[in-house]
């Protein structure tokens, strides 16, 4: 490439460019090859290439996971002998159905056995049987559980603008037996919280009427006057004087409805609702206020039986489809049911009076069991366990149900940390890969952010033999995920270590090997920093970047230091004065060019900058900080070969020089710009080189300035 002060043209006499190619072919370009190697960037291996080399795993883990997958089959240790019994249970769900799914069953109800059949793998004899068997049985005790929560902008009913409100329920069915709540005094935003539990004789028809009244108390006509002075506005003094005179003439005092409405229990959801629901009075247009429900289904069945039930309904629906799934050849199940099994597993949380965090318990246990054998989305599990989070933080279940919690998570766990080390096949930017990794350290912080049960065994042996310097029995969460990415890492430079392959038991190819060991290991940094390193921190607080470049490092430093050390303690010194060295002496070494030697020193340097930016406090601890030393040896040497080649040069570049008349007082002098193309190079070359250590540098300084005054 043309040089700082050389014209790229042809001058009169001969061609620059034909002259530089004569004096470059004299040492191979020695000064050319430098300049190029240390002013462009070391290529960087790609991620296709770095994905070539990610290590097989030992797969002894999976193997001892699914070995417990493989003791029974998971429809048989579900449900054992009771598979009939269960049947017959869903079969007069579906039969005696509440809430908005009364229309869509009655409607489709051949469909929804149908599907149970397949479920449950039930032929048509005994599906037969077991429903004649669950229609002569009585209709269950279904109840309509009511929260009175709050109301809001209710309309006054009182002389000093405000109500007394309470609130009344109760069924068409039965429209004697009504349930109040308390009374709230002197408010239009009454807050109840109060619960009640209707008992349902036909879900299919019944209706819940809701009415607001204003609370009248008992008072004479002396103890109403001494209210005038509480009396808001025209329209409050013309309340009061209606009450004064209806309670002097009748002595009655009535309660005033404010508000009422209806709900059709076919309309309510058999998962349960909130409703917000306005209340409204014949006489008005306007709505007298907004009040807030929660309505539910429930049954009196026992609550850890309903709870056994529901856990095996979901067993046998999610396997019904993952086979489906199989048979459709996708890869893995998104989450939903059909809605069918939809339907079904409303139904029996409704009637088995199960809450949402049975429920969840009930999925993440289930899904746990089943990811044994079969590998579900983790999403599934994130979501779950995002619902369970709070009644288990908060002891809100009971002792038993915190245990099964964790049984099921000891299951899911060695999975996780398994997707963890294997992260590197995985394509890195792609958008599946990070919502996979997002939903794994989201389950690994939640969990660890829970309290184990005493004596809980999270980490059996059987399931963590790859476990090396962490104590097991001390181990809580995070530690693994540390050892989990430490012993990926190690496991992974093995092997391209290993399969890094010498192309023969030179200096020159260990030394390429060790560059290509390096480009891989800075390829993986690069792709964690870019693509991983934010989700860890952010979501478990874990620098996975910074992890992997303390085991790099380390890693690096010891294959390298020696084979670099060694080799430039094995450079023999160069004795030479201003005439050549003995004929042929200097290209025999095979380090005359050093190209491979100063290539190596640039990927580390590069390495070593990369582990300041990752860890600016430890930076000053890694070991490879101090790679330059490693070196010392090796360009001084370098730069007796340069003074060698440079002398080399001058000499030829002399030998063609003509001397070429510009005009009658000047001549062009082609040496003079090959010499200075060689200056320059040299320039280049000390720039990339940035010895870190100043002090250090004097010497080669030193040098550097006598060779070029020697060979100018």
């Amino acid at each position: 490439p043309p040089q700082p002060g050389v014209d790229d043209g042809v001058h009169r006499g001969r061609p620059v460019c034909l002259a530089n190619e004569r004096i470059q072919e004299l040492d191979g370009g020695f000064f050319e090859k430098f300049g190029s190697l240390l002013k462009d960037t070391v290529p960087e291996t790609n991620e296709e290439a770095a994905k070539e080399e990610v290590v097989e795993e030992s797969d002894d883990e999976e193997q001892a996971i699914k070995e417990e997958a493989h003791k029974h089959d998971l429809i048989t240790e579900a449900v054992g002998l009771n598979i009939e019994e269960l049947y017959s249970e869903v079969l007069y769900e579906v039969l005696h159905i509440v809430g908005c799914d009364i229309e869509t069953v009655s409607k489709e109800q051949e469909e929804l056995f149908l599907f149970l059949q397949k479920a449950f793998k039930l032929d048509v004899e005994r599906h037969t049987r077991l429903l004649e068997a669950a229609r002569a049985k009585e209709a269950p005790n279904i109840l309509l559980n009511v929260e009175v929560v709050e109301a809001r902008d209710l309309k006054p009913k009182d002389a000093n603008g405000l109500s007394d409100p309470f609130c009344t329920l109760f069924l068409s069915s039965a429209p004697t037996r009504r349930y109040n709540t308390s009374v709230k005094d002197q408010t239009l935003c009454p807050i109840w919280e109060e619960h009640f539990s209707l008992p349902v004789d036909n879900p299919a028809d019944d209706v819940l009427h809701i009415e607001v009244w204003d609370f009248d108390p008992a008072e004479t006509v002396r103890e109403k006057i001494t209210k005038f002075s509480e009396v808001k506005g025209v329209k409050g003094l013309r309340k009061l004087m209606k009450e004064i005179a209806v309670t002097a003439s009748t002595g009655k005092h009535d309660n005033e409805l404010i508000g009422t409405n209806s709900l059709p229990l076919k309309n309510v959801s058999p998962a349960g609702q909130v409703l917000m629901i306005n209340l409204e009075k014949k006489s008005k247009v306007k709505a007298q206020g907004v009040l807030k429900l929660k309505v539910t289904f429930s049954s009196e069945k026992n609550p850890q039986v309903a709870a056994q039930e529901h856990r095996h309904l979901l067993r046998i629906f999610l396997l019904h489809e993952l086979e489906k799934m199989q048979q459709l050849e996708n890869e893995q199940w998104n989450g939903k049911f059909s809605p069918t099994a939809e339907t079904v597993l409303r139904q029996h949380l409704a009637q088995s009076s199960l809450t949402p965090s049975d429920e969840a318990l009930a999925r993440w246990i289930e899904y746990c069991n089943i990811h044994v054998s079969h590998p579900l989305d983790y999403t599934l599990f994130e979501n779950v366990l995002q619902r369970l989070h709070h009644p288990l933080q908060n002891g809100l279940q009971t002792q038993e149900e915190a245990r099964s919690f964790w049984e099921a998570a000891k299951k899911l766990l060695p999975s996780c940390f398994t997707s963890i080390k294997k992260l590197r096949k995985l394509p890195a930017g792609d958008e599946a890969t990070l919502l996979h990794l997002k939903a794994i350290l989201s389950i690994l912080s939640t969990l660890s952010s829970l309290t184990l049960p005493d004596g809980f065994d999270l980490f059996p042996s059987n399931l963590y033999g790859w476990l090396s310097s962490c104590d097991k029995s001390n181990c809580d969460i995070k530690s693994i995920l540390s050892e989990a990415v430490t012993q990926a890492a190690v496991d992974w430079l093995t092997y391209i270590t290993d399969h890094t392959k010498l192309e023969n038991y030179s200096s020159e190819a260990q030394l390429k090997q060790q560059i290509k060991i390096i480009q891989l290991v800075r390829t993986d940094l690069q792709r964690a920093v870019e693509h991983h390193d934010k989700l860890f921190h952010e979501i478990t607080q874990f620098a996975y970047a910074k992890c992997l470049y303390t085991i790099f490092e380390c890693k690096v430093s010891e294959m390298s230091e020696p084979i670099v050390t060694d080799i430039c303690m094995s450079l023999k010194p160069l004795r030479f004065r201003d005439g050549p060295l003995k004929n042929g002496s200097l290209d025999k070494d095979p380090l005359a060019m050093g190209t491979t030697l100063f290539e190596l020193y640039l990927i580390l340097q590069r390495f070593s900058v990369l582990g300041k930016g990752l860890s600016p406090s430890d930076a000053e601890s890694f070991h490879i900080q101090q790679f330059h030393n490693w070196f010392h040896r090796g360009v001084a040497h370098w730069l007796d070969i340069a003074v060698y080649k440079a002398m080399q040069r001058i000499d030829k570049a002399v030998e063609l020089d003509e001397l070429v008349p510009i005009d009658a007082t000047v001549k062009y002098s082609s040496s003079a710009v090959d010499t200075l193309a060689i200056f320059y190079q040299i320039k280049i070359f000390w720039q990339q080189l940035a010895w870190p250590d100043i002090e250090g540098s004097y010497t080669f300084v030193a040098k550097i300035m006598d060779d070029i005054c020697r060979c100018s």
